[in-house]
């Protein structure tokens, strides 16, 4: 027995932690001393693991192994008295080892221990070429619970479905589970059909796989010769959150950094290089930098960053305050809202600090004042936005964390030295040229008091991560790529996108499909390359609107469900009734868009033409009058909108109304005069309005008139033109104010009231 006495007190320490270093897929234990933690690799222990000066003590028969809830450390030079058994030969143990209490156990007989103990550790099968691990982002693994699936569940495209089955997903306010689950697998392509109609595909790792595997990797799991792996982790936790563990133990916080490192070790050794090659996407680059910036020597050779939210996204602000579906087709927005408020990843992918240096307030609070039409804007700084949030039901201790993750460090553009002098080859591929939501519009009225939420403002990035907060110091320049016209939750199988990380991955010459990913180095030479340039739609109206792009790409309501949008670079927001279209124009794209009534009333389209991420002019087609009848669409003929409509839908177009982007004081009394032969203005509110446009025309003329006419010294023309421009600008103020009143009283309405006040202010001398 005493011969075998080593092996087992080599068992007991390795039983005895056996759940600590099981639940963290590690082949080790911890040692713990009184002021340090060693970790012992049990198939090469160090010459010094057993202690030799040290007074004998003696083992029991048998010993414990369990699935650890909680670690005590036992002091061997005072052991509890039923701890040894005194009928046993001698041992030289150090002063102190760490063991757990079990919720769970198995006896193992010391005096006859299973053969298999005692074999030899096996031998490490090195793979034949550098391992690749893919993290993947927020909604990127799948959960289950009870044996069904949660995330992700065909039922979420269910029109009679509230998406409520994903409530078992919720965290308490101490940021842990409610509810048990288990992790499944990386996502990699859903394929579902709604009743036959709509058919929706998503393939968010399928084709990255693939496209490895022509390059001659293994990505089939579990395969001896695989190369390729997916690390699925809880998402929830995001890269701040901490897993459940003991109260008042020892045991260390394990995070999905945590857990990302010891994955990556595991890899690195069965590496011929020792290193892991990482593609990180959006949250999943967060938790890999985290464990980059954690540990001095992290492993890994090529470290592919895609779509990162360096600095947060806008949109899971609007996540935790209105609701979104993060651009997934058929996720309800209210679902997400609900179990996100506890969640710490929602936290993580707020705008931190840095970025309202790098991008400004994404909060605007819009208050009417006593101006019909003019509001009091404030945007709401970092310090603010985090009291407001608050102030909606936010957790404080998941906006604590969330605000210690995002330090200096992490968000700061010397992170790329970082990992250089790490030893990473680091890669940025960052998205553009998509419209993504960033500003949340607090609607309130004189006393501050809340009436709606407006979300219809947006920015360059790749529809869910804004250019700034993506765009990062993450890898010097020659190594830095964009992706225009983006789909974030679709970047990592994406045609261009997976060849050039394959390509990146594998160092062989991948030739891309397409045009879409252009150089730091081209970027540079011209930043419109990555820049917005198209036509945005707004309808304030019953009024549904499809569009088709020449690829048969398509923007619509699916009812029950929610906006679809399949269109490359496009954005398609609906609130409370009014939709709102993004439309890119960089290739020269062609739309068919089409209008359908759904109901009685009257229609407001807004277009603005957008270039240089900056929003032009209005044209604003006002009031006209809509019903279930209704079709026609919507032509863009370069800077000019033009609107066609068949009002009794017999197939023949009734109406066709076009706007520039130069709107005159005769196209306002264009609109007047619809709104009059729609009954909506009536005398004698009627004559008064009308009565003061004409002068305005009479007005108007003679400035062009002032204009056109050279006789006069340049010094006299130009005093004669600003008199003219202020003559006008008293009658606009005069009639507005008129207006005003009229919409007080009740004798126009209040969007009759607007319109005319718009078209007032439009046709402004500036």
């Amino acid at each position: 027995m005493k011969r075998y006495l080593p092996m087992f007190l080599l068992l007991l320490i390795a039983f005895s932690l056996f759940a600590y270093s099981w639940a963290q897929e590690l082949p080790e234990i911890i040692i713990e001393d009184a002021d340090a933690t060693t970790t012992i690799d049990l198939a090469t222990p160090p010459a010094d693991f057993f202690v030799v000066n040290e007074p004998p003590f003696l083992l029991s028969d048998e010993v414990a192994i369990c699935h650890a809830d909680a670690r005590e450390v036992i002091d061997l030079a005072t052991p509890p008295e039923d701890f040894f058994d005194a009928s046993e030969a001698d041992l030289r143990l150090s002063d102190e080892v760490a063991i757990c209490r079990a919720d769970e156990k198995i006896t193992i007989n010391l005096v006859a221990p299973p053969e298999e103990f005692f074999d030899p550790a096996p031998e490490v099968k090195i793979l034949s070429r550098t391992p690749v691990l893919f993290v993947p982002g927020l909604l990127g693994t799948e959960i289950s619970a009870g044996g069904n699936m949660i995330w992700i569940n065909e039922e979420m495209y269910n029109p009679f479905n509230s998406d409520n089955f994903m409530d078992i997903l919720a965290f308490d306010s101490n940021l842990l589970p409610i509810n048990a689950t288990a992790l499944k697998y990386v996502i990699k392509e859903k394929n579902y059909s709604l009743f036959n109609i709509i058919n929706f595909h998503y393939d968010y790792t399928q084709g990255l796989m693939d496209e490895f595997a022509a390059q001659g990797y293994d990505a089939a799991e579990g395969s001896e010769s695989q190369t390729f792996y997916t690390f699925p982790y809880d998402w929830r936790y995001g890269a701040s959150g901490v897993y459940p563990k003991p109260k008042e133990t020892g045991q260390m916080d394990v995070t999905n950094s945590v857990l990302l490192g010891r994955r990556i070790e595991e890899l690195a050794k069965i590496s011929p290089t020792g290193k892991v090659d990482v593609i990180a996407h959006s949250l999943g680059g967060l938790i890999a930098k985290k464990y980059v910036l954690e540990n001095g020597n992290p492993q890994i050779g090529k470290l592919v960053f895609l779509g990162v939210p360096n600095l947060g996204a806008p949109l899971a602000g609007r996540g935790l305050i209105t609701g979104t579906d993060f651009g997934v087709f058929g996720l309800n927005p209210q679902e997400l809202k609900k179990i996100s408020q506890n969640m710490p990843a929602a936290y993580d992918l707020l705008p931190a600090k840095n970025y309202f240096s790098a991008k400004g307030s994404w909060v605007r609070i819009l208050k009417e004042t006593d101006r019909w039409g003019v509001n009091e804007t404030q945007n709401l700084d970092w310090t603010q936005t985090r009291i407001y949030l608050a102030g909606a039901g936010a957790n404080n201790t998941a906006l604590a964390n969330a605000a210690n993750l995002h330090s200096d460090e992490f968000d700061g553009d010397n992170i790329y030295e970082i990992m250089a002098n790490k030893s990473i080859d680091s890669y940025n591929i960052a998205g553009c040229r998509s419209a993504t939501f960033s500003t949340l519009l607090d609607m309130q009225n004189k006393t501050g008091v809340h009436q709606y939420y407006d979300y219809f403002e947006f920015a360059n990035g790749d529809d869910t991560v804004p250019f700034e907060s993506a765009n990062r110091k993450l890898a010097k320049d020659e190594n830095t790529f964009y992706v225009r016209d983006a789909k974030h939750g679709q970047m990592p199988s994406a045609d261009g996108i997976c060849q050039k990380i394959a390509g990146i991955i594998s160092q062989n010459n991948i030739p891309l499909p397409n045009n879409k990913i252009i150089t730091r180095a081209q970027l540079l030479e011209n930043e419109r390359l990555c820049r917005l340039l198209g036509i945005a739609l707004r309808i304030d109206s019953p009024l549904a609107i499809k569009v088709t792009d020449q690829d048969g790409n398509i923007i619509e309501n699916v009812a029950g469900v929610g906006p679809k949008n399949e269109i490359p670079g496009a954005m398609f927001e609906i609130n409370n009734g009014k939709k709102f279209v993004y439309l890119p124009q960089n290739e020269n794209q062609q739309y068919q868009i089409s209008l359908q009534g759904e109901g009685d009333g009257f229609f407001t389209l807004t277009a603005r033409a957008v270039e240089d991420d900056l929003l032009r002019e209005p044209r604003v087609f006002s009031l006209l009058p809509v019903s279930k009848n209704l079709s026609g669409g919507i032509e863009l003929n370069g800077r000019e909108t033009i609107i066609k409509i068949d009002n009794d839908g017999d197939g023949e177009i009734d109406q066709t109304i076009s706007q520039d982007e130069t709107f005159t004081i005769n196209e306002l009394m264009a609109d007047f005069n619809r709104y009059v032969a729609a009954g909506l203005i009536k005398n004698p509110q009627r004559t008064v309005i009308l009565a003061q446009l004409k002068l305005l025309q009479k007005e108007f003329a003679a400035l062009e008139k002032l204009q056109a006419d050279n006789r006069l010294p340049q010094k006299a023309k130009t005093a004669a033109i600003a008199a003219a421009g202020r003559l006008i600008n008293r009658q606009i103020d005069l009639l507005a104010k008129e207006i005003q009143l009229m919409a007080k009283r009740g004798t126009v309405g209040k969007e009759i009231a607007q319109a005319l006040l718009s078209g007032l202010e439009r046709v402004r001398i500036k």
